[in-house]
């Protein structure tokens, strides 16, 4: 299973977030998400630029985390700003455009400002990349994880999903009507 998890803001909605669980198949087995967070005018003038950053990791991303009832390898959000300490390690996945590493199933470390590692996934194709603040010696059994899921889902397909969801629940469109 692999969490993806991701976080909307901005005027009139406010902010949300969602957690999405798939399973091997990328069929959901989990969602959460939050009401509508909108900061007041008060709140916006005291944390000024902060608040932007401290409602996205702290008070949606970090209070999502801890509600997951799935015990899950990694939670790959949808930005990198997310990333941070959590319950569950928190991985941005992009696509590297960087030569092979190596036979499918590799990682890479690399640091900088922002570490993480690369996982080759398939022969002959650019690996991706991973910034993460986990700890380096998770790097494999992440890697093993989102390898094993890569051969029955699309890594990246999930996460469209939960910004799907979002924009529904900010347009008030969760009928159960189909």
């Amino acid at each position: 299973m692999i969490g993806y998890l991701a976080v909307t803001g901005g005027d009139p909605f406010g902010y949300l977030g969602g957690v999405l669980v798939a399973d091997e198949y990328g069929l959901p087995v989990e969602f959460r998400h939050t009401l509508p967070v909108r900061p007041t005018k008060l709140q916006r003038a005291l944390y000024g630029n902060a608040l932007d950053r401290y409602l996205r990791t702290v008070v949606i991303t970090q209070r999502l985390v801890v509600g997951v009832e799935h015990d899950v390898p990694v939670v790959l959000v949808s930005e990198p700003s997310l990333v941070g300490d959590a319950r569950f390690p928190l991985a941005h996945l992009e696509e590297s455009g960087v030569d092979p590493i190596g036979a499918p199933g590799v990682v890479e470390p690399f640091a900088g400002a922002a570490p993480g590692f690369l996982l080759q996934l398939r022969a002959d194709e650019a690996p991706l990349r991973l910034v993460t603040a986990a700890q380096p010696h998770l790097y494999p059994e992440i890697g093993r994880a989102l390898h094993g899921a890569a051969e029955t889902m699309d890594l990246f397909e999930p996460m469209e999903r939960v910004r799907a969801g979002l924009a529904l629940i900010a347009a008030g469109d969760v009928s159960a009507a189909a």
